[in-house]
C-alpha cells in the first residue's frame, strides 16, 4: 500500500475520484490499526500470565521448554511458540531453545563451550500436530521420549505450552505445578 501511493502522481488539477480513494485508504489504515490494537490488547491479557508464572523463578533456574502446537496454522495470532524464552530476560534463566539447535541451526546466538552438553542432549521443543498424535500411541511411551530422564535431569523447571493436549499420565507424578493457565503450565522438576 505505501509503494502504491509512493508510486502516485497526484497532480493539482480536479480529479474526481482523488478524495474518494484517499478517504478509502485512510479508513483502511484506521480499521487495521484498531484491529492490531485489538490484538495487542488481547496479547498484554495473555503475557501478563506468563510474566506472573516466571517471576515465581529463581535467578539462574534451569528451564526446559516444551512447546505442543497441536493448531493446523503455523502462526497464531498471539505468538506463545517462544513464551518460555521470557524467563531469560527477566529472571536470566537458561532457556536451550534460545541457542543454536544441532539439527535446526537457525538461531544466531550459540551455547558457550561449558553449556554445550546439555544443549546437545535437549531436543528440538516444538512439537507439531503430528508429533503430538505420536504422543499418544504405544501406551504413552511417546510421552516418555518427550520427557527423557536424561534431559530433564538437567533442568530445574519445565514450561509445557499447551500441556492438555498430551495424552493422559504423560506428565511425571514427582513434578510439582508452579503455575497453570489455558495456554501452559509450569513444573518445578523434583529429584
Amino acid at each position: 500500500l505505501l509503494l502504491a501511493i509512493a508510486a502516485c502522481d497526484w497532480n493539482p488539477r480536479k480529479i474526481w475520484w482523488r478524495e474518494p480513494v484517499a478517504l478509502a485508504m485512510i479508513a483502511l489504515f484506521v480499521a487495521r490499526m484498531a484491529l492490531l490494537a485489538e490484538v495487542w490488547h488481547k496479547s498484554d491479557q495473555v503475557y501478563a500470565q506468563y510474566f506472573k508464572a516466571i517471576d515465581l523463578l529463581p535467578r539462574g533456574a534451569r528451564v526446559l521448554p516444551i512447546t505442543l502446537h497441536p493448531d493446523a496454522e503455523s502462526l497464531q495470532q498471539i505468538p506463545l511458540l517462544e513464551g518460555a524464552c521470557l524467563a531469560i530476560v527477566r529472571r536470566d534463566a537458561f532457556v536451550p531453545s534460545l541457542f543454536v539447535s544441532p539439527p535446526l541451526a537457525a538461531e544466531s546466538v550459540s551455547f558457550a563451550p561449558n553449556a554445550m552438553p546439555i544443549g546437545i542432549v535437549t531436543h528440538f521443543h516444538i512439537f507439531l500436530r503430528a508429533d503430538i498424535a505420536q504422543l499418544g500411541l504405544n501406551n504413552g511411551a511417546g510421552a516418555m521420549e518427550l520427557f527423557r530422564r536424561k534431559v530433564v535431569s538437567q533442568f530445574d523447571y519445565v514450561f509445557v505450552t499447551r500441556a492438555d493436549v498430551l495424552p493422559p499420565n504423560a506428565i511425571p507424578s514427582s513434578w510439582a505445578v508452579v503455575s497453570r493457565t489455558p495456554s501452559f503450565t509450569l513444573y518445578k522438576v523434583r529429584r
